[in-house]
């Protein structure tokens, strides 16, 4: 059965929503699912929390339609909600968890996005060890970045976001952006040193 919603853009959608469409606001979802749960996880360090993140933004959306006004990338305004909303439930949060639920790999390499890679070695059991091991390194080195050089990173290298939408969505200068990227891969090679390789350049 083909998907009514599919031939529209983003910004359509949410527009039908705000007309009362019943189904433009469930086709959203499902579109930015993934990349809005991806980043969320990674940004929060817990899917539970995450989870509930991701629908306080979706609320805080159907809240935001009724004032809408088209002002560059739709998936920017998205983003910059989430990243709002998970700012403000990691100030909630009395103590960080630093387990996270989900890994770097646990997203499908289905794309030609730029990606933070850990470099594995060795072969069967040993190979899966030193992976574990290895993405529970470079998931502590992600935690101690500042939140703002995590977020940057996160939406260029992880969700292929580009500079420019990256400005939109933290509200910062173009150059500022390129800085806390570059600031983030700094300190994440400092910390892990041949166990990351950053091909997002």
């Amino acid at each position: 059965m083909a998907n009514r919603y599919e031939s529209h853009s983003d910004e359509e959608l949410f527009f039908l929503h705000r007309d009362g469409d019943p189904g433009a606001m469930a086709e959203l979802l499902e579109r930015y699912r993934r990349p809005v749960m991806t980043y969320l996880v990674r940004t929060v360090s817990d899917r539970g929390l995450a989870e509930e993140v991701f629908v306080d933004t979706f609320l805080a959306l159907h809240q935001a339609s009724a004032a809408y006004q088209a002002q560059g990338a739709f998936r920017s305004f998205v983003f910059r909600i989430a990243r709002n909303r998970a700012v403000s439930a990691l100030r909630r949060t009395p103590e960080r968890i630093k387990r996270l639920s989900s890994s770097i790999e646990a997203v499908p390499d289905d794309d030609r996005r730029p990606r933070l890679q850990l470099v594995h070695g060795g072969v069967g059991p040993e190979r899966s060890t030193g992976a574990r091991r290895q993405l529970r390194a470079v998931e502590e080195a992600l935690n101690a970045l500042p939140e703002r050089h995590r977020t940057a990173l996160l939406l260029f290298n992880v969700e292929g976001v580009p500079y420019p939408e990256i400005a939109q969505i933290l509200d910062v200068p173009l150059g500022t952006v390129k800085t806390w990227i570059h600031q983030a891969r700094k300190g994440l090679k400092k910390q892990l040193g041949d166990a990351f390789s950053d091909v997002g350049r």
